[in-house]
């Protein structure tokens, strides 16, 4: 039934004329109760209808991504029909006897005394006003046709980003940006050029805050300028097209003369083909040597690559620049390949800055899983070579394992040493590993490399950082190494299948697990030594860490344990030296109110119980019990050796080779404070009448107990110390000075 009133309920909000005013005054009329089961039942409603809703989504996403390459298919050939007509007329208008444009236009180039010189002039000016755009002035034949000051816009807000100066070249459109502190000649930084292929110009109306701007769609990007007035606008947008144009005519000139070309060396004859001059005409030239450029594939191989970007398919974008520099590994190096390879280029750092976006940690990106999640994008970088940019706070979805495949990837590019860390923070390093792979396939390991370590470490910080202290600093260690030492051995395990033959790369990472490891510790220390923790928490927490050095670490082979020791040595001297002056102030406190009597417990259940705390620190009293509630020992001495037992045990849970003369002198120090104890009681004429129960309780501290000591020692595989049997044989001393003090 209630199912079924649900599904009426659908098709009565369903309804063309539903009127919600009236349904709910309806609804109301029964009572508030009758209100709050009808939007229980509508939130029901919603619920459904998103889950069915995100289930279809699932359900035809493969469907989606494959219209969506259609519909990109579809608009790149109707974009190129339209540039193609719009050659053609562009064409027909140079070519006609009685074009006005041909008349104009034909005095133009009679008055261009030198273009190559001009040529040179341009590029010179590029060089020395903008920085790093020695790649762009690489293109012969590359000239600078326009340039100005334009003010980058936000495509929503409309405020303005950055202050920018473009440069339109006859191939491409230089967008340079304003350097904050100029030196010399250098007044811009190269951000991006974009080929006039690919642009398309929109006019902005003026509206509002919006004046004298324009749009320039770069796919996959659209970017919105402004100009200083509406005449430079105007300018702008004339001459952007008017050299769009001209760069189709010329291109579709080329290829029609290199088809021509093509045609007439099949039909000559091979000894008329070798005996024939070539005449000295570059667009001749440039068709003999560009065969290799004539292939469908490579002609389309640009936009190829522009849709994978766009759809984010980063290993066939790779895949598609490992293929193109094959093939252009045998071709001459004439203008035109030149050219081509520029084009190429440009998209190459695209997908890089793609891949180097995938891995970028920033605060907008969700940080609660493993590696996984940056794993595409680092190996597209390192595929394409940009292994040192894939930057380290992104996401961190999984384990090692994540990043290994982009880190192999960069390496095979030989850039083992540059893969870097900023992004999302959703787990392991499995997650970057596909990026990486690509940016060692792109030659840039070394960028792979140091992001690859930075998501990681973005990875650790972030993990650490959410453990939360409750009070129990035990507990807090045991989460805090279960956190860092697992994550520091998957990040070895997989960082060394990644970079398995890149062996220049592996002291990197032991810098950075050095590093990582000395931020670890710096919180274990503030956290263990920095508050009033015991003897016996200190040696719990230490001896934790050091379970996870051995284990999650040796077992890759990557001993660390002795940056572990060496940083917290100090901090265990110190700790160690407190203690020892605390128990020997204590020994000297109870020593003052020690009236040598037995312990008198009044009552059998009360000196059972003190028997098994007794037991529960190692220790067996039951052979002094006397009368079911006497003791024959002193509290001072119970006390003595249940806190000995308990220091001897943390002591040397802490024990190593540098701190065991520190150990040893401790317990030595403690044992002789409390022989000078008896000694002095032996001397104090009030407890002449005690000397026999004195001797007692000296024999039970010297022997008995400093053989539960020594059983310690053993079970540790330590040497028992000879300043300790030289202790225990000062029974026979003690004796000696009975018998004098008692004469």
């Amino acid at each position: 039934m209630e199912g079924r009133g649900e599904h009426g309920l659908a098709r009565v909000l369903s309804k063309q004329d539903f009127d919600p005013d009236h349904f709910v005054s309806k609804q109301a009329e029964n009572g508030e109760d009758q209100l709050l089961i009808m939007k229980q039942k509508i939130q029901i409603l919603s619920d459904e209808t998103a889950h069915a809703l995100k289930h279809n989504v699932y359900k035809n996403y493969s469907q989606f991504i494959e219209t969506a390459k259609e519909i990109s298919r579809e608009m790149y050939q109707l974009s190129h029909i339209l540039t193609e007509e719009k050659s053609l007329m562009s064409s027909m208008m140079e070519m006609s006897l009685v074009s006005d444009k041909a008349i104009v236009e034909q005095p133009k180039e009679q008055t261009q005394e030198n273009p190559e010189e001009d040529t040179r002039k341009n590029l010179a000016f590029l060089l020395e006003k903008v920085e790093g755009c020695s790649s762009v002035t690489e293109v012969p034949g590359r000239h600078l046709i326009h340039n100005g000051d334009l003010a980058e816009l936000d495509a929503e807000s409309f405020t303005q980003i950055q202050k920018v100066h473009a440069f339109l070249l006859n191939d491409s459109l230089m967008i340079a940006t304003w350097l904050p502190n100029r030196r010399g000649p250098v007044r811009y930084r190269f951000q991006g050029l974009y080929e006039l292929d690919s642009l398309a110009i929109v006019n902005v109306r003026d509206a509002g805050p919006i004046k004298n701007a324009f749009k320039i769609l770069m796919f996959p990007d659209a970017k919105m300028y402004q100009a200083d007035g509406a005449k430079a606008k105007r300018h702008w947008l004339d001459i952007l097209e008017e050299t769009k144009k001209a760069k189709a005519s010329r291109d579709k000139q080329k290829k029609e003369a290199a088809i021509l070309l093509a045609e007439q060396q099949a039909h000559t004859p091979e000894e008329e083909r070798k005996s024939f001059p070539i005449e000295d005409d570059s667009e001749t030239m440039v068709a003999i040597e560009t065969d290799c450029l004539n292939a469908d594939w490579i002609q389309e191989l640009p936009e190829d690559l522009d849709m994978c970007i766009a759809q984010r398919d980063f290993e066939g974008a790779v895949d598609l620049v490992e293929k193109v520099n094959e093939h252009l590994k045998d071709c001459p190096k004439v203008p035109v390949v030149k050219e081509f390879r520029s084009r190429i280029d440009n998209r190459i750092k695209q997908l890089t800055e793609g891949l180097m976006g995938e891995l970028q940690v920033s605060p907008e990106r969700s940080l609660r899983g493993g590696p996984r999640a940056a794993r595409r994008a680092v190996t597209q970088l390192i595929r394409l070579g940009k292994s040192a940019q894939v930057s380290p706070e992104r996401s961190l979805r999984g384990g090692p394992r994540a990043a290994r495949r982009a880190v192999t990837q960069l390496i095979r590019l030989g850039k083992s040493a540059q893969v870097s860390p900023e992004r999302s923070l959703r787990g392991g390093p499995r997650a970057a590993r596909r990026a990486v792979t690509q940016l060692i396939r792109l030659g840039k390991s070394a960028q792979a490399c140091d992001l690859f370590l930075k998501n990681r470490s973005a990875i650790i910080k972030y993990n650490i950082r959410q453990l939360k202290f409750e009070g129990a600093t035990t507990l807090y260690i045991r989460r805090l190494c279960d956190v860092f030492f697992p994550c520091l051995s998957e990040t070895g395990k997989e960082f060394t299948k990644a970079f398995q033959d890149h062996y220049g790369c592996m002291s990197a990472f032991v810098v950075w697990a050095k590093e990582e490891l000395e931020m670890c510790v710096n919180t274990f220390n503030r956290h263990v030594f920095g508050g009033k923790s015991t003897l016996t928490v200190i040696s719990e927490c230490v001896q934790t860490a050091r379970q996870h050095c051995d284990e999650q670490l040796c077992s890759i082979g990557f001993d660390v344990s002795f940056v572990f020791e060496d940083t917290i040595t100090p901090e265990l001297e110190r700790v160690v030296q407190e203690n020892r002056d605390q128990m020997i102030e204590g020994i000297k406190y109870r020593g003052n109110d020690d009236k040598w009597r037995k312990m008198n417990h009044l009552k059998e259940k009360e000196c059972s119980r003190f028997l098994e705390e007794m037991m529960s620190a190692g220790l067996d009293l039951k052979p002094y019990v006397e009368s079911d509630c006497f003791v024959a020992l002193t509290m001072n001495t119970a006390q003595f050796a249940k806190i000995c037992m308990t220091m001897t045990r943390d002591l040397l849970t802490l024990h190593t080779l540098e701190l065991s003369p520190l150990i040893t002198d401790t317990i030595t120090e403690v044992f002789k404070a409390q022989l000078l104890h008896f000694e002095d009681s032996l001397k104090n004429p009030d407890f002449k009448t005690e000397h026999k129960f004195i001797l007692k309780n000296a024999k039970y501290i010297l022997e008995t107990l400093m053989k539960k000591v020594e059983e310690q020692f053993k079970t540790r595989s330590i040497s028992f110390p000879k300043q300790l049997v030289s202790v225990s044989g000062k029974y026979k001393k003690l004796e000696s000075l009975s018998k004098s003090s008692g004469s």
